[in-house]
């Protein structure tokens, strides 16, 4: 099993990892990572449209060309955000916090997917 996200990179260094709210593939987990076999037909470039990650990372990558907005704007189940909200556990709180970010579009260094080889019973 493979699964895989989007990873954006900003100029001060920070990174920021994308998995759309809703996965459209059987074996993601929302927010978490998107996930398929890697077999033939279903395999990194089967994973077009939206709510899988070929297809959510294309509309990411126009979307991050815009030359009329200043924000990237994301591909979720409700249609295209500004802010990207998602759970996450602080380190140095030692609990669960929630990340709320806008990112403009000119502080984009790069922005590319992280595909990763996983036990099927591994869930994170």
């Amino acid at each position: 099993m493979r699964r895989a996200y989007i990873m954006i990179e900003l100029k001060n260094g920070v990174r920021i990892k994308y998995v759309r709210d809703i996965v459209a593939d059987t074996n993601g987990i929302n927010k978490l990572y998107y996930a398929y076999t890697g077999e033939t037909n279903d395999a990194l470039v089967d994973q077009t449209g939206a709510g899988k990650v070929m297809g959510d990372f294309e509309t990411i990558i126009t979307n991050s060309q815009s030359t009329t907005e200043d924000y990237l704007s994301f591909p979720e189940s409700g249609g295209a955000v500004y802010l990207l909200e998602r759970n996450f556990y602080d380190q140095g709180l030692g609990r669960d916090s929630i990340m709320i970010n806008y990112i403009r579009l000119d502080s984009i260094t790069r922005i590319y997917l992280v595909e990763e080889w996983m036990n099927i019973d591994q869930n994170i």
